[in-house]
């Protein structure tokens, strides 16, 4: 459990302590020097870009400590676990606290505004918002709502309906059932239906 990854121009010192899974890797024309006594936590990464990283004697980095860049670690200085740290260097016996970040805190991103972007930041009617804006409104604004019915209103059925004007001897079936021919249709209809009830129910 004590591999850890080398790449480029790296010096460490012999007595130097490097966890496993450390990272250590030096682009081009950099360099990485590990003085003496130097202890690197587990998953330590260090990248070394238009420079030199130094850590000098003593200098403790905590687990996942990054640091990228070029800079100096000064002698018997700690730095906190999961620190990142970015092109600037840490004075002599100095306590950087766990998760710091240290140096350009990010890149600066130029931001530009679409007419899409615009058209979605301004707040849009539509009929349902608006049904459900008046219903909330006249709910806050302490309105009595109308009484609801207490029974529901009945339909007329057409078997209530009752010939109260029988045909006369002067009138024809014909002309009866053209100038009603709902009443007498719906009347024989109730006569029938209560006699097959009558033969039914005298089995």
């Amino acid at each position: 459990m004590t591999h850890y990854c080398t790449s480029g121009n790296v010096s460490i010192a012999p007595d130097a302590v490097i966890a496993a899974g450390s990272v250590l890797k030096a682009d081009s024309d950099c360099a990485i020097v590990i003085g003496a006594g130097v202890c690197l936590g587990l998953g330590s990464v260090l990248h070394a870009n238009d420079g030199t990283i130094t850590v000098e004697a003593g200098a403790s980095l905590g687990a996942g400590t990054i640091i990228v860049g070029h800079c100096r670690i000064g002698a018997q200085s700690c730095i906190g676990t999961s620190t990142t740290i970015y092109n600037v260097s840490v004075a002599p016996g100095q306590l950087v606290p766990p998760a710091s970040l240290l140096g350009k805190m990010g890149r600066a991103v130029e931001t530009t505004t679409s007419p899409t972007d615009v058209y979605w930041e301004q707040p849009h009617a539509s009929p349902r918002n608006d049904r459900v804006g008046t219903a909330t409104d006249k709910r806050n604004s302490g309105e009595a709502s109308p009484p609801k019915a207490d029974k529901m209103e009945q339909e007329p059925s057409p078997w209530d309906e009752v010939d109260t004007d029988p045909p006369t001897a002067s009138s024809s079936p014909r002309s009866a059932s053209a100038a009603n021919p709902l009443r007498s249709t719906v009347v024989y209809g109730k006569a029938q239906f209560e006699q097959m009830r009558g033969e039914m129910f005298s089995r």
